[in-house]
């Protein structure tokens, strides 16, 4: 028996589930299995493409992939009770209901027993209605999981005095076997743990940091296309929350100012405003020489660096968005300025690292602003400008050593 196996006989088993694609939830299951099996873990992965993530971990964890088993999970169908109230807590206790079974079903196949249930999208699983008592009848496991969501911990809990046991939107928390919670937003763990009555660990947001594809035609077409102008881009899902719309009319009114603007994703247009849309659609129509659009999903993490490479200025100045976005991290990892909303979680990380510049969401004329100072060599210079500290607090060892930790803690 070699060294691999013997280690594999006696380590501690992880379960990651996460039903839901596309987006982060893919990626997010991906580096969070790497690290895993890093630290010596079996790993038991439920997830919606298990393809891509069977491919992604046998690509980039050659060593310890063996430890690792995937299977398919799919969230249940939305739920079509007429109440619309009713309608969520209905499809959240279906969710349990649906990954209970799954991670039995995985458990009965590998003989692993799961020392930790983690779900990394912990949001779909809390809802009012939801009792702690319950979950701890169906789930055998210890569990905790990663939220993503920060109004509670920003605004508070409106009517305290009414949200009391189900009524409360963290009752589920309340679980004996959750020990403890991991939170994206830093700046409202210590809210939540109050909330709670248990210990919320900030955790860390790392991304894919595969080599760009700098084949990608896409990417090509924008670097010639700008011809030496700073290329100001929107990468990722273009839906209405990324704040699309206040970029296209920046573009629309700076088209003599020598920039040049990128707009590349999926444009999600039922997410938009009749008014939005029809800027953006307006500046699609003129044809205009400083920008380029590639309004399609972005096949690949290779791609999708790619396009951030060619960027001067990440622009991510999300609308109505409280928590942190991995395009923070994306835009780290190549040295890349950003442009985020002020106030909230992004907003401190870019004031905290002097990432970038900030404005007022929707504000046109705050946004010309930021970018005046992000392409003036002069003020750049007043600007920190600490990617390298980002990218070490947000790094794979980072997760590393929370995983661990959220792994041990009260066990």
């Amino acid at each position: 028996m070699n060294t691999t196996t013997r280690q594999t006989d006696t380590a501690a088993t992880i379960v990651f589930v996460d039903g839901m694609k596309g987006g982060h939830h893919t990626t997010d299951i991906c580096l969070h299995t790497r690290a895993a099996l890093e630290l010596g873990y079996r790993t038991i992965v439920c997830c919606a493409e298990p393809e891509a993530v069977k491919t992604w971990v046998h690509e980039n964890c050659a060593t310890t992939h063996q430890n690792c088993r995937i299977f398919a999970y799919t969230d249940p169908p939305p739920n079509q009770y007429h109440v619309q109230r009713m309608r969520a807590t209905l499809e959240v206790w279906a969710r349990w209901n649906s990954t209970i079974k799954a991670i039995e079903a995985a458990v009965t196949q590998t003989r692993w027993q799961p020392d930790l249930v983690f779900f990394s999208y912990l949001d779909g699983y809390l809802s009012l209605g939801l009792m702690s008592q319950w979950i701890d009848r169906l789930m055998p496991y210890r569990w905790t999981g990663l939220y993503f969501s920060s109004s509670y911990q920003r605004f508070g809990i409106s009517r305290p005095n009414f949200r009391r046991g189900p009524a409360h939107p963290f009752a589920g928390l309340r679980s004996q076997r959750c020990h403890a919670v991991a939170a994206l937003d830093e700046g409202g763990a210590e809210a939540l743990s109050h909330m709670i009555g248990k210990p919320v660990i900030p955790f860390p947001d790392p991304q894919d940091d595969t080599t760009p594809d700098r084949a990608f035609a896409p990417a090509i077409a924008v670097k010639q296309a700008a011809a030496g102008r700073p290329i100001i881009g929107v990468v990722g899902s273009l839906a209405q929350r990324k704040g699309v719309a206040a970029l296209a009319q920046v573009a629309r009114q700076c088209a003599e100012r020598g920039w040049f603007f990128l707009f590349a994703g999926h444009l999600v247009r039922d997410t938009f405003s009749k008014a939005e849309l029809r800027v953006i659609d307006e500046l699609m129509a003129s044809e205009s020489k400083h920008c380029y659009f590639y309004l399609k999903h972005i096949p690949d993490q290779a791609q999708f660096n790619a396009l951030i490479e060619v960027c001067d200025i990440v622009y991510a100045a999300y609308e109505n968005f409280l928590p942190s976005s991995g395009l923070l991290t994306k835009a780290a990892l190549f040295d890349k300025p950003v442009i985020v909303s002020k106030g909230y979680c992004m907003a401190e990380r870019v004031q905290r690292f002097g990432m970038g510049a900030t404005m007022y969401q929707g504000n046109v004329a705050q946004c010309i602003e930021a970018i005046e100072l992000l392409t003036d060599p002069v003020r750049r210079q007043e600007i920190a400008l600490d990617f390298a500290g980002y990218r070490n607090e947000h790094s794979p060892e980072q997760l590393k050593r929370v995983l661990k930790r959220m792994m041990e803690y009260d066990k």
